[in-house]
C-alpha cells in the first residue's frame, strides 16, 4: 500500500512523462495515458472514493498541461476513478472490460470537449473509437495487476 502521498506522487510522475517524453509515442502519433491507469488502480485498491480524489487530481494536472481544459477533464477522470471503484469487488476479465470501456469514454469525452471549444483536431470518430480501444487492451491489464 502506497497511501495517498505515494498515489499523489504517481500521478505527478505520470503527469510530467506522460507530456514530455511519451508525446506521440503511442500507434497513430497519440500519447498512452499512464495518468488514467494510475487513477484506475486507485480506484481498484481503494474503491470509489479513492478512484474520484486520484481522478479529480490526475484531470486538474492533464488538463492544465493540455491548456485550459482543467474541469471537464477532472470530470472525465472523476467519472473513470468512480467506475473502477465501484467494480473494485469484480473478476478480472469484468475489470478489465472496465478499464477499456472508461479509456474508450475518456478519449470520446475528451474528443467531444476538444470539437465543442473548436480547438484542433485531426481524428475522424471511428479513428478515435480505434485508438482508445487498442490503447485500453494494451495498459489495462497493467492498471489491474497494480490495483491488487
Amino acid at each position: 500500500m502506497i497511501g495517498w502521498v505515494g498515489t499523489a506522487a504517481l500521478i505527478l510522475l505520470a503527469t510530467v512523462l506522460q507530456s514530455t517524453h511519451l508525446h506521440g509515442l503511442g500507434p497513430g502519433g497519440t500519447t498512452p495515458d499512464l495518468v488514467l491507469l494510475i487513477v484506475l488502480a486507485a480506484g481498484r485498491h481503494g474503491g470509489e472514493t479513492a478512484g474520484s480524489c486520484a481522478g479529480f487530481w490526475g484531470g486538474l494536472l492533464i488538463g492544465a498541461v493540455r491548456g485550459g481544459l482543467e474541469g471537464p477533464m477532472a470530470v472525465l477522470y472523476v467519472l473513470a476513478g468512480w467506475l473502477a471503484g465501484a467494480h473494485q469487488e469484480s473478476s478480472l476479465l469484468e475489470m478489465v472490460l472496465v478499464g477499456c470501456l472508461a479509456t474508450v469514454l475518456m478519449v470520446l469525452g475528451e474528443s467531444a470537449i476538444i470539437a465543442f471549444l473548436g480547438l484542433a483536431g485531426s481524428l475522424t470518430l471511428a479513428g478515435v473509437a480505434g485508438l482508445a480501444l487498442l490503447h485500453g487492451l494494451c495498459l489495462v491489464p497493467l492498471a489491474v495487476r497494480s490495483g491488487n
